[in-house]
């Protein structure tokens, strides 16, 4: 086996361990997704569609800032545009609007990561007792 054939298996075996990754991330965790340099949802996970009583479709390539409960705008963009691009870690709370008209608190717990021009976004659902 060449050298060269070697190296493409191995990016090829990185590749898969990726995309078993991306899956696990999008399928089986928590308020996760994938949001774009102009605020779109480019991916969400099937669980935050859910919690929020949308379909992923509906979501995505949708302004976060829709879903978004009014007093929390300024706080979130403010992470956004001055944390996120920067990759400045942060933890914090804001409410998002379900599909009937209620608000879903969800904790953030961000530790930024990048994939091309995309940010990964994680979160969890606040449940009240």
């Amino acid at each position: 086996m060449s050298i060269e054939h070697k190296e493409f298996d191995k990016l090829i075996t990185h590749a898969v361990e990726f995309g078993d990754m991306m899956r696990w991330f999008f399928n089986h965790s928590g308020c996760n997704g994938l949001v774009d340099n102009m605020g779109l949802f480019t991916k969400v996970s099937a669980l935050f569609a859910e919690i929020l009583g949308y379909t992923q479709e509906e979501m995505t390539n949708s302004p976060f800032v829709l879903f978004l409960h009014p007093d929390d705008v300024e706080k979130t963009l403010d992470v956004y545009n001055n944390r996120f691009f920067q990759g400045v870690n942060a933890s914090f709370t804001n409410r998002y609007k379900h599909k009937d008209g209620h608000y879903v608190a969800i904790r953030w717990s961000l530790n930024f990561g990048q994939i091309g021009d995309q940010y990964l976004f994680t979160g969890h659902p606040i449940i009240e007792e």
